[in-house]
C-alpha cells in the first residue's frame, strides 16, 4: 500500500485469452491493451517506443511520443515497449517496468 498522497503504479493488461504454447507476454497487433490505476482521479500517459512518458511534453522533435490514455488501444506492428505513468496534479508514478 502506498503512503499518504502517493499514487498506486498503473497496470498494463492485454485484453485477450492466453494461447497455449505462447508466452504470457506475447501479444500481436490485434490485441487490445488496457491501462489503469487504483488511485482515483489520475490521468494516465504512456509511450510505446520504450521512452519514459512525459505528460508535460507530448511531442519531441515534432513527433508525438507520449499519449494520454483515453481507452483500450491496439499496437502498431513490430516490437513495442509500453511505459506508463499516472499523474495526479503534480505527482506522478511510473509502472514497474
Amino acid at each position: 500500500m502506498p503512503s499518504a498522497g502517493a499514487i498506486i503504479p498503473p497496470t498494463i493488461t492485454p485484453l485477450r485469452q492466453q494461447i497455449p504454447g505462447r508466452p504470457a507476454n506475447h501479444i500481436n497487433s490485434s490485441t487490445y491493451i488496457e491501462l489503469e490505476t487504483d488511485t482515483p482521479e489520475c490521468k494516465i500517459y504512456f509511450s510505446t517506443d520504450g521512452s519514459k512518458p512525459n505528460p508535460f511534453q507530448l511531442k519531441v522533435g515534432g513527433r508525438e511520443t507520449t499519449f494520454k490514455y483515453k481507452g483500450s488501444f491496439s499496437l502498431k506492428p513490430g516490437k513495442r515497449t509500453i511505459k506508463v505513468v499516472a499523474v495526479s496534479r503534480c505527482v506522478f508514478s511510473l509502472d514497474g517496468a
